[in-house]
């Protein structure tokens, strides 16, 4: 790939992202501005640019003419339904695996003051099912729906999906950690927010967090590449891991003592390297395969 190409399908979501983020931080100020009571100005600014951003799809899809095919929904609800139970399935097993080896080499230990119980666990799994399907499904839309579709569009899949999971992993650090009063909101806030949301990324991201996000994003683009009308899939698999991680959070603690600690990171105390690892396998395994199958049986499911 020329380099002024790659130059460009990498800046051009940081652009866009860019132009999201500050309407938010106007939007939120204008808010602030009309609204009554002490409103969060932070979640004004984080929640305001999720918002802008899933709305904007709408009217990016039209202008670069995307088909609902092109950014991976399949034809009919069926399909994506059946995608979507088979992808959470696969999510499922694939993290609990992991937890379960985290477990067994002893970097998380079982949560001595949770109460286990049927009751308590099937709560959990509810909340953390609700959580995981509104999460996956924005996501997903957003990283290997739209932005997988149109880098594909401007470059190589291989680059466009290296660009997808690098944003995917970058933003899940994109936070502040100021958290301004309503008398002490100005005009600039918003804009003090976004910047210091963009040191933490750069400055205080862990690594291996970071690696782990990466590489779940590769493998979740090999999926959509391989299944191009697959994003169900995605959003199941993604779904799933989240469900587990939650209850893995929840169940379980790092033991920051054990001769293995460093497989697990602190983002949620369950991804790390031995994620990261776990995950690369398993993207070898379905490349390995991918490429065994013919391309015609390669699809969504009948």
């Amino acid at each position: 790939m020329p380099l002024f190409r790659l130059v460009a399908l990498l800046s051009g979501p940081l652009l866009y992202l860019t132009v999201i983020a500050l309407l938010s931080a106007c939007t939120a100020y204008a808010i602030h501005l009309s609204a009554p009571g002490d409103l969060n100005f932070s979640l004004l600014v984080s929640r305001g640019a999720q918002v802008l951003l899933l709305v904007s799809l709408i009217p990016l899809a039209r202008a670069l003419r995307l088909s609902l095919r092109e950014i991976g929904l399949p034809d009919s609800r069926t399909i994506f339904l059946s995608q979507f139970g088979l992808g959470f399935l696969l999510g499922l097993f694939i993290l609990t695996v992991h937890v379960l080896m985290l477990l067994a080499l002893g970097a998380i230990k079982p949560n001595p003051e949770v109460e286990v119980s049927l009751f308590a666990i099937q709560s959990s799994f509810i909340r953390a099912l609700w959580v995981g399907v509104l999460v996956a499904s924005m996501e997903e839309l957003i990283f290997r729906g739209m932005l997988l579709a149109c880098l594909k569009r401007f470059g190589p899949v291989l680059g466009a999906a290296w660009i997808s999971a690098f944003y995917y992993a970058s933003l899940h650090f994109l936070k502040s950690d100021l958290r301004p009063a309503a008398h002490e909101v100005q005009w600039y806030t918003g804009f003090a927010l976004l910047a210091d949301g963009a040191r933490h990324v750069i400055s205080d991201t862990p690594f291996d967090s970071w690696l782990a996000l990466f590489c779940a994003g590769l493998f979740l683009a090999a999926v959509r590449v391989i299944v191009p009308q697959g994003l169900g899939f995605c959003i199941g698999i993604h779904a799933g891991w989240i469900v587990v991680i939650k209850l893995g959070r929840r169940l379980t603690n790092p033991d920051p003592h054990a001769p293995l600690a460093h497989l697990v990171g602190p983002y949620d105390q369950i991804i790390g390297y031995g994620a990261a690892g776990w995950i690369t396998l398993l993207l070898l395994v379905l490349l390995s395969v991918a490429r065994l199958v013919p391309t015609q049986t390669v699809g969504t499911p009948k």
